[in-house]
Order: C-alpha cells, then structure tokens, then sequence
C-alpha cells in the first residue's frame, strides 16, 4: 500500500516546522546572556540563571566557559545552588 503525496506533504512540512521552532527555543537563552569576560562575571550569571529556574543554561554557560564534562559542570553547579549567597555588608 503507497502513502499518497497528499499526506506525505503536510507530514513533512509539520516536521520541518516543529524542527524550526525547536532550533529558536534551543537558542532562546543565548540571548539573555552576555558573554562573561571573567569567572566572576561567570559566577554571577550563573546565580542569576539559577534563581530564574534556569539551571540547564546555567551549566551550559558553566560548560561552555571552563571547557569540563557535563558530569562535573552539574556538580559545580548543583553545589553553587546548594550554597548560600553572602551579601558583602
């Protein structure tokens, strides 16, 4: 039994679409953060993704910026939610 051209078409072109929207998302969080320049600068967009609920873009950054497996980024990164932030006074 051949599948017609008919279905064939929008089947594709739904595919190609939903790849296209899941490829925006990927990238959504590339555009909130700037590229820090230095691990404390690092350091504070980490918290910050943090205390947003972002934590995959937080050890992405992490990843990304010291060049560590994902194993070791979600340690450090499980560690710094775990800790609590001291305000200077």
């Amino acid at each position: 039994m051949e599948t017609p051209a008919l279905l064939i078409i929008p089947i594709f072109l739904l595919g190609f679409l939903v790849g296209l929207w899941a490829a925006q998302r990927g990238d959504a969080w590339r555009s909130t953060i700037v590229w820090p320049c230095s691990p404390a600068e690092l350091d504070a967009q980490v918290r910050a993704l943090i205390s947003r609920g972002r934590k995959f873009a937080a050890i992405k950054l992490y990843r990304e910026f010291h060049h560590v497996d994902l194993k070791e980024a979600k340690d450090i990164i499980d560690a710094i939610e775990r800790a609590p932030v001291v305000r200077p006074s």
